[in-house]
């Protein structure tokens, strides 16, 4: 993939939305603040061209007008705003729009927009006299997006319903619903010329329906968190962005299927919106990072034709969809396209009595469409026969028993694997792992694992890793409500406490976050070394070292953080205790 595209425009407070000019290399964005940003970008400068504040509360989503001249946005003051695109400045406002606070915003043709809102009412607005010229509520809770596809809107709401209105028809006792679905739709997408209507939703689920045929739907589990946007590249393909922070490729044929990974704003920071550029040579997608970023994606439309003979249309797609997946497994990502054997690069390790043990480099693309794991397995059984060519007997020795010399407490994140990090091979590390690598005193589970790792297998050293990026770390900044783990992250929100006067001193939120990831691994180091299993292991003359580190995904590199404790020196007075 080429590497000429716009750098990250990063931004002080969160994006909501977005969107693309339809001519120009221009882009704005929505503030949670109220303010628009609008920024001239290109492969070699950002420049931001006017900011406009257009509410005290947060701007819900933003549209370029048809021809270009115009952005409308939406508040969640329930207002509507039109601003000259080159000045920023306010042609028109109507206030309270809608009853509720406004959600979503579409653009329809060169008069028309949709808005909706979040209980469900829909409104279609004629901007040439600012008047709501259509109204109707057929959904029960927000709406999700909207699609205009031939004189039809089509909208997905919180309450699991695809609604289909003709505008050519004022009677809204004639909008048409899907059968309801168990599920929240969250994305729209029209495809295949209009035969096939694509959503994504809460649980990762995609749905799909053909025309005409509301009261049938197709579901796809391929992704493991919600699929909070979808774009359309063509006909048979979209790109889709959700809470996990990744932006996937997807073809729609008979059945869909997952291609390849176009783009990753980290697991810590999921995906608003996910838009494509006027001339088709950049995807941009804005995310909880605070930064609106560009992906260079021009070879998926680049002509591949060029074989000495005439191919058809299909074979084109064909031969498209094929360089697609050679290019898009990046080793960035973890990823090799071809299922791992024999011949697979590999690197090697000395395990403890000697021997030289090797394993893939690259995992294998897993195949969300294989329920019942086959493919895992025969993942498994490959590595297996690898390593015994390797070593015949490792297997045998490993089995009788395990005397690892680390216990690593680390985080669940699945970027996180402790034996690849530090390249040591089954038997030579013990791992606990949870949300956020927090050791409090309360937590049965990780102190259990710490007396087995200290009394039984005698390691000699434990590590608290944590890692940039972290989303627990993120989410115990905030104030969001994210269910029964609010009440694990408190630790964390503690830690903030605690340091609050060198945390406010940090300007950059980035930096912030990043300081905050350390200072939880060093209270979590800290936690161990407060534990009774540790003091009593130090006090009967056991070897045993407590480190603290921070892993940083942006570059596959842990370093040591400045706590080391190898005896109740380290430990504060009031925590250390005699049996």
């Amino acid at each position: 993939m080429e590497e000429d595209q716009p750098k990250s425009i990063t931004f002080s407070d969160h994006i909501f939305d977005f969107s693309l000019h339809p001519s120009q290399n221009i882009a704005a964005v929505g503030l949670i603040t109220g303010y628009i940003q609008c920024h001239n970008y290109s492969a070699s400068t950002d420049t931001l061209q006017w900011n406009t504040k257009i509410s005290n509360k947060s701007c819900r989503g933003v549209e370029f007008t048809e021809n270009g001249l115009q952005l409308l946005s939406i508040s969640r003051d329930k207002s509507i705003q039109a601003l000259d695109v080159h000045t920023g400045r306010l042609l028109y406002r109507i206030p309270k729009a809608h009853k509720y606070a406004i959600n979503k915003i579409s653009n329809l043709d060169t008069h028309l927009t949709a808005t909706g809102d979040d209980e469900g009412v829909i409104k279609i607005w004629d901007m040439r006299v600012c008047k709501s010229v259509q109204e109707y509520k057929v959904h029960d809770d927000f709406i999700s997006d909207m699609v205009y596809h031939q004189s039809s809107l089509l909208a997905t709401g919180g309450d699991g319903l695809l609604s289909l209105s003709d505008l050519r028809q004022l009677n809204t006792d004639k909008v048409i619903l899907s059968d309801k679905i168990e599920d929240e739709l969250l994305s729209l997408s029209v495809l295949k010329n209009g035969h096939k209507v694509v959503s994504g939703s809460q649980t990762g689920a995609l749905y799909s329906w053909d025309w005409g045929k509301w009261d049938e739907y197709d579901k796809w589990l391929g992704h493991p968190n919600s699929v909070d946007s979808i774009c359309k590249l063509d006909e048979d393909t979209i790109c889709t962005g959700g809470s996990d922070g990744l932006l996937r490729l997807i073809t729609i044929a008979t059945k869909q299927q997952f291609e390849g990974i176009l783009g990753d704003h980290g697991d810590d920071f999921p995906i608003e919106r996910v838009r494509m550029n006027h001339n088709q040579h950049y995807l941009a997608s804005c995310g909880h990072d605070l930064q609106l970023r560009f992906w260079n994606v021009r070879f998926l439309f680049e002509d591949t034709t060029k074989r000495g003979r005439e191919e058809s249309e299909e074979d084109n797609q064909s031969m498209k969809r094929a360089k697609t997946r050679a290019e898009f497994f990046d080793p960035m990502y973890g990823y090799s396209y071809e299922p791992s054997s024999p011949d697979t690069p590999t690197v090697g390790h000395h395990h403890g009595d000697g021997n030289y043990v090797s394993y893939a480099t690259t995992a294998n693309k897993f195949d969300a469409s294989d329920d019942g794991l086959d493919s895992l397995l025969d993942n498994n059984r490959r590595w297996a026969q690898a390593v015994l060519e390797q070593d015949p007997s490792f297997f045998d020795n490993i089995a009788e028993k395990q005397e690892p010399k680390i216990l690593w407490i680390g985080c669940s994140d699945s970027r996180v694997p402790a034996n690849q990090i530090v390249q040591l091979g089954p038997g030579e590390m013990f791992v606990h792992r949870n949300i956020a690598n927090v050791v409090n005193h309360s937590d049965l589970n990780c102190l259990s694992v710490l007396q087995y790792a200290v009394e039984v297998l005698k390691v000699e050293h434990i590590i608290v890793c944590g890692h940039y990026n972290c989303g627990g770390v993120a989410a115990a900044m905030g104030s969001h409500q994210y269910g029964l783990i609010d009440n694990w992250l408190r630790s964390i929100k503690d830690v903030y406490r605690l340091n609050r006067e060198e945390l406010k001193g940090i300007d950059d939120e980035k930096e912030r976050t990043r300081r905050l990831v350390e200072l939880n691994a060093l209270n979590s180091a800290k936690n161990v070394c407060h534990s009774t299993i540790v003091q009593n292991a130090w006090s009967r003359g056991q070897k045993l070292i407590v480190h603290a580190w921070a892993y940083d995904l942006t570059d596959g590199i842990a370093k040591k953080l400045e706590y080391v404790a190898e005896d109740e020196c380290m430990v504060d007075s009031i925590y250390v205790s005699k049996a």
